[in-house]
């Protein structure tokens, strides 16, 4: 099941809910992402419909620790396997900085996302509506 996260938690907090495998993971964002920052967020520049490059874990969340508000963006996450990078593992959706979407086959991470915040509910979208903008 898809879920929505209705807590207020930005995306550095989402990370560390998600568990030890985020830091691991490889992130990327997929465009268009609307945020407002003092400067610009290398991570975040991304074309209109574009995706941007991975990033390993620990500099992904390195650059989401930056001062900035988030609005509407698409990060997805993929775990290594024998140095190469398997399907998208997580997608993390933000919308109109409202609510977050998480969309995953993972039962475990989905589990602790649950046990972690109150207001969680079934996600409004789906994984392939991420993909139709």
């Amino acid at each position: 099941m898809d879920i929505a996260i209705y807590d207020r938690v930005d995306l550095a907090g989402l990370i560390e809910a998600i568990g030890p495998r985020a830091h691991t993971a490889w992130w990327r964002v997929r465009g268009p992402v609307r945020y407002v920052a003092d400067v610009p967020i290398a991570a975040l520049e991304v074309e209109k419909h574009g995706t941007g490059p991975w990033i390993d874990g620990p500099a992904f969340r390195s650059q989401m620790d930056s001062h900035h508000i988030l609005i509407d963006a698409v990060f997805e996450a993929s775990l290594p396997s024998e140095g190469e990078l398997q399907r998208v593992w997580v997608t993390l959706r933000l919308v109109d900085s409202n609510w977050w979407e998480m969309y995953s086959s993972d039962i475990d991470v989905m589990a602790r996302i649950q046990e972690r915040f109150c207001d969680v509910r079934r996600a409004r979208y789906t994984a392939s509506s991420v993909y139709k903008v």
